[in-house]
């Protein structure tokens, strides 16, 4: 197994949660707020979407503890449930569905059988291109593309390794959904070009889907906040695809828009108390006050503009 940059001493590291993150999940383990969000959860029931990113084999054990919290405190939701659970909203219980990005092979070794291993299945989000890179080429692929920085989730080379094209169709056969994650994981923001788009948005289905074969891939995914997208973007998801993964984090309650689904950011590596800091309702908080402030920074610069 050889090493990326940094491998050795990012194998050494807990878990790869930024410093502020520990310290204000200490913070908040010390104040009533995950009790007051549970008990807000069994009064006012949601929906909670979540994402992963690399799942290797050595933080199985871990990745397996927080799949069983979650399970204790949501009801497990199947990404073929996702449409009818943002509609009709979850239930009696929360719900929590799973999500996977980037493509990797980890997702298939590891993620996907814990997931099915409580009865659930999950959405894969896969660059289209990164699957047809030759195997010798991938880590540096996805340090280019995806993730420059190493740590806990992606250390090695064998960590940046992306699934097979087999393996997304095994897991489309398996009851798991494959979603566009774009063509090449370029960064679509508001001055995307329109060439641009349409190969990310448009021309990344039609490629997953020849490569699935039989299986649909109705769903695109982009870890962007939705008002940093431009209209001409939205307008190619919303004409091509049934659902959108965003990027933010909050609860989702009955009649959510299902193209502008919110995630929340879980890793494997994290400890208990940055699960509950990501379920405490403080992070979405910071996401919705950072959407209004870019929202009325866009709206002064427009009036600026045509003044």
């Amino acid at each position: 197994m050889s090493l990326g940059a940094g491998a050795a001493s990012c194998l050494e590291d807990e878990t790869s949660c930024p410093r502020r993150k520990l310290l204000a999940a200490s913070i908040v383990a010390r104040t009533p707020m995950t009790r007051i969000m549970r008990l807000l959860e069994q009064t006012v029931p949601f929906t909670r979407v979540v994402v992963y990113h690399g799942t290797p084999a050595r933080l199985r054990a871990s990745l397996a503890r927080q799949f069983d919290y979650l399970f204790e405190r949501y009801r497990g939701v199947s990404a073929c449930d996702l449409e009818n659970t943002l509609r009709e909203g979850p239930g009696a219980k929360p719900a929590v569905l799973f999500t996977f990005d980037d493509g990797l092979a980890n997702n298939y070794e590891v993620a996907a059988p814990l997931l099915e291993e409580r009865g659930v299945r999950g959405i894969f989000c896969v660059p289209a291109d990164f699957l047809s890179v030759p195997r010798e080429e991938q880590p540096r692929w996805f340090i280019q593309n995806v993730r420059a920085a190493s740590d806990r989730e992606h250390c090695t080379d064998e960590d940046r390794m992306a699934m097979t094209w087999e393996q997304a169709r095994e897991l489309a056969r398996r009851g798991h959904r494959i979603c566009s994650h774009s063509q090449t994981h370029h960064r679509i923001c508001a001055d995307t070009p329109a060439s641009a788009l349409q190969v990310e948005i448009v021309e990344s289905r039609q490629a997953i889907s020849r490569r699935l074969e039989h299986h649909e891939v109705d769903g695109f995914c982009w870890p962007v906040l939705p008002d940093q997208l431009a209209l001409a973007a939205k307008e190619l998801m919303r004409a091509n695809y049934r659902y959108v993964l965003a990027g933010g984090s909050g609860p989702l309650f009955r009649g959510h828009d299902r193209y502008s689904i919110y995630r929340t950011n879980l890793e494997a590596s994290w400890p208990p108390e940055v699960v509950d800091l990501q379920l405490s309702g403080i992070v979405d908080l910071v996401f919705r006050m950072r959407a209004l402030i870019e929202r009325v920074s866009r709206r002064k610069l427009h009036r600026e503009y045509e003044g």
